[in-house]
């Protein structure tokens, strides 16, 4: 098959569309499962705070350090994360929403 997409081959051409969102309330699941145990490890993060004074010298500042990636990773992962499931839900909705969806345009020579 040739993937070049500028080139006119009827391997590329249906007259159906399908859309298989079967799995996509599975995804959404997991993706709030995430989220829930990325709270819990910001909630052990702060338990840290706890433990600082009983670090001295350089192991105090490497044990700083790690703590403050861990909280920055957590807080990035977990942005990502809820935006990625808005994203999935937004999905759910518009592929959900096709059957009943109404013509706008034809596309001109399709």
């Amino acid at each position: 098959m040739d993937t070049d997409i500028n080139t006119i081959d009827s391997s590329y051409t249906s007259d159906v569309v399908t859309y298989d969102d079967s799995q996509l309330d599975t995804v959404i699941k997991e993706l709030n499962e995430i989220i829930s145990l990325l709270s819990s490890i910001d909630t052990e993060i702060s338990g840290l705070n706890s433990n600082d004074t009983e670090w001295k010298g350089e192991s105090k500042n490497h044990y700083l350090d790690l703590k403050d990636f861990l909280q920055k990773y957590q807080e990035d992962y977990s942005k990502s994360v809820k935006e990625l499931k808005t994203v999935v839900s937004g999905l759910k909705t518009l592929l959900g929403s096709i059957s009943s969806s109404n013509v706008i345009k034809e596309i001109d020579n399709a």
